[in-house]
């Protein structure tokens, strides 16, 4: 295994060159007057001590996305949750009244938020212009008050407040968001470790 390489945190749009996809993040915040801070690595982490080295710099959790949807594709579910906690999705659905969940097919993802599993990120809602998905952020991310996401490219990471996520992100994508409440039937433990999409 190679080394993780870990840059300083850089402050506003990088000056490297950027890829396009990228691009498309720095320039959204920067519309917004959203301030962010970021950072590259060399390599994706592959152990917790290597998370932490990426998540430490910027002063906010390890998060994950996820991104659900029907059989049919008709319902899609945009959850986003601290990297260490499970949700049961059966429960979350059920108690929402919806059908069984899967998590979103490569071709959903590429089509509607240009990207690819693991790489699903705050950020790619901008191109959900019919706004088809259903945004549910967790408390405990919301009430830590940073948040980090991937600027649709894997070896980047960018940290801004929670306030700016809720307050100005979330609306100019045309989303609203519901909350995970601690009590919420999402986090129940789950029956049987097969049924977990997480």
């Amino acid at each position: 295994m190679t080394e993780l390489i870990v840059s300083p945190v850089g402050v506003g749009r990088p000056g490297r060159p950027v890829q396009p996809a990228e691009q498309d993040c720095y320039d959204l915040l920067d519309r917004l007057g959203i301030p962010y801070r970021w950072i590259d690595f060399s390599r994706a982490p592959e152990t917790p001590e290597e998370f932490a080295r990426i998540d430490t710099p910027l002063g906010v959790p390890g998060m994950k996305n996820l991104l659900f949807s029907d059989r049919k594709g008709s319902i899609l579910l945009y959850v986003l949750l601290p990297r260490e906690k499970r949700l049961n999705a059966k429960a979350f659905a059920r108690s929402r009244g919806l059908p069984r969940l899967n998590m979103a097919s490569p071709d959903a993802l590429r089509e509607l938020l240009h990207t690819s599993a693991g790489l699903v990120s705050l950020s790619e809602l901008q191109y959900d212009t019919g706004h088809r998905i259903r945004v549910f952020l967790d408390r405990e991310l919301l009430d830590l008050g940073q948040i980090s996401m991937l600027p649709n490219v894997d070896l980047t990471l960018v940290g801004l407040s929670a306030g700016d996520v809720v307050d100005k992100l979330l609306p100019a994508t045309g989303h609203g968001y519901e909350v995970l409440e601690p009590e919420d039937p999402a986090w129940a433990p789950m029956e049987e470790r097969k049924e977990s999409l997480t």
